[in-house]
Formats: structure tokens, sequence, C-alpha cells
């Protein structure tokens, strides 16, 4: 870590869940920490504010601290213009693997009779839980290069990429922004779909892809105090109530938002369209959030 950025980052650095504030745009400015493929910390404990019992069996217990010396060779594949290209050659090489066959367990039979090849998976983030059970990997995509997430399989190096996130994905497999897509403030208190109905649309809450960002809630707020990771349906939004704790924080999620939900704080941003070419999805997830618990404030 170079003293410069940590004399940019230290004055604001929070106590605990650096990782997720990490994440925020308005934080790493498009820059990506490095890690290496060698388990360097290992879990204290089975349980803690973010982590079940269930999940340290899963995913913690059987990580080995290392211990042994290791050599990590010619870094420089780590340099920015090298790695995106290397990203963009596997993806360019790639077998595709799509269709019903590339969610769930039968993903893994897929690559039990193959060797030393490299397969793309694009999947929507509605889908990863499924693929992320089946290959055991973390419920969310983590150590990802602009959502295309590199996976060492059965001796496959399997490409995870979002299709809605990943810009070195091929035109026809990338799903953009609606054409008829308006973002819309709504007043205090006020759902997605109360707001939107007030322009006569609908909302889609599969364009909270693309508007669940800090770069698009500065747009529409003034997020005073930053933007801050949250859990809730009702997010993204802005908190305009003096009273509450966010109170001038824009609010993300890394969860799924609902267009129904609203709380008496915040202002939502949403994602609104033509009634015309409806419905549309209200809500893409399955799991019940708890409302706007903030994640490394």
């Amino acid at each position: 870590l170079r003293r410069e950025l940590w004399d940019e980052l230290s004055p604001k650095f929070p106590l605990e869940h650096w990782d997720h504030w990490m994440r925020i745009s308005s934080v790493n400015k498009g820059r990506e920490c490095i890690f290496p493929e060698v388990s360097r910390n290992y879990n204290i404990g089975e349980k803690g504010v973010n982590v079940l019992a269930t999940e340290y069996k899963r995913y913690f217990r059987e990580i080995r601290l290392n211990d042994q010396p290791v050599l990590f060779g010619d870094l420089t594949y780590l340099l920015k213009h090298h790695y995106t290209s290397m990203v963009r050659e596997l993806i360019e090489k790639a077998t595709i693997v799509q269709g019903p066959g590339a969610v769930g367990s039968r993903l893994i039979h897929m690559f039990t009779d193959k060797s030393n090849e490299v397969f793309l998976i694009p999947y929507k983030r509605e889908e990863f839980k499924s693929i992320a059970i089946a290959l055991a990997l973390w419920k969310s995509p983590r150590g990802h290069h602009h959502f295309a997430q590199i996976v060492k399989y059965m001796n496959n190096i399997l490409v995870l990429a979002d299709v809605r996130q990943c810009p070195y994905l091929p035109e026809h497999l990338r799903i953009v922004p609606a054409e008829d897509l308006d973002v819309r403030v709504g007043d205090q208190g006020k759902s997605c779909s109360d707001t939107c109905m007030q322009y006569h649309q609908l909302c889609d809450a599969s364009q909270f892809e693309f508007i669940n960002v800090c770069q698009e809630l500065e747009r529409g707020f003034p997020c005073e105090r930053g933007c801050t990771l949250v859990v809730g349906y009702d997010v993204p939004n802005y908190v305009n109530d003096p009273n509450d704790e966010h109170h001038q924080k824009c609010l993300f999620t890394d969860d799924f938002s609902k267009c129904t939900s609203a709380h008496r704080s915040t202002r939502r941003l949403c994602p609104c369209r033509s009634r015309e070419n409806g419905p549309y999805p209200s809500y893409l997830g399955t799991r019940l959030p708890y409302r706007s618990k903030a994640i490394g404030q």
C-alpha cells in the first residue's frame, strides 16, 4: 500500500467491514485490490455478525493458514494492461456454457470429463447464488475484475461474467439498460411503484441493476455524507429524514431491491419504463433482507 493511498483513505477508514467499504465506487475510484491465491488468514470462530455457523462450515472450516514460503515469480501479468488482455483472451477462446444446464447442480457435470479447458459462464446476478452453490463459491460475486471472476475448477478455468456489468463480454451476450428506462426520483416515503405511476410508467426491478450505484445516486441526490452499503428492499435511496442515523447519505445494496417497498425516511431512486412494454418484474431476489442495516459505515 503506497503512502499516498493510505493518506487518502486513512482519515475515513472504517473500524469494521473495511472490505465492503472498499467496494464503494466513490472510495475505490475504479482501483482494485490484488490478492494472492494463497490463504494468508483464517476465520477465528464459527459465529460472527455476518457469518452463520452453517456458512463457516461450508466455506471456512477447511481453510488452512499457509505457513510455507511462496515464490510468486514474475508478477508483471498483473499490471492492468496485461491483466485486461489476459481476461479478454480467456473470454474469446472460452467455450460458452449457457442454458438450464448452466445453473445449479447440473453445472458441475459439464466439467467432469474435461481438462485444461476454458469455459465462460455468463450469468444474471439473480442466477449467481445457484451457480455459487454448485461450485462451492461465496454466495455473491467476490474477487472479480469488472465482474469477470476467474475460477480454477477440476483442472479447468471458468470465467464467470455478469451479463449486465462485465464489459469484456461480446455484445450478443450482454444485457444493457432498456432504451425506455427513465430514472426517477421519488418523494419521501413513496415506493418506486407509486413513483413510476405518477409518470404513467411502471417500475422494472431488473433495471435496478443499472442504477444501484453511487454515480447514479449522485446524479439524483446531493449525497452530502457519501454512499453507504446497506441491506434493504427500499434501496437505492437518499435519507432525507434529519432524525435518521443515515441522514444525508445515499444508500445502495448488494442485495436485490423491490419496486413496492418504501421507507418513511427516504427518497427512492426508481427505474421506470413505458407501460406499453410491461408487465415487468417487481423483485428479482428470493431472500428476505432486513431494512437498511448499514455495512461498513
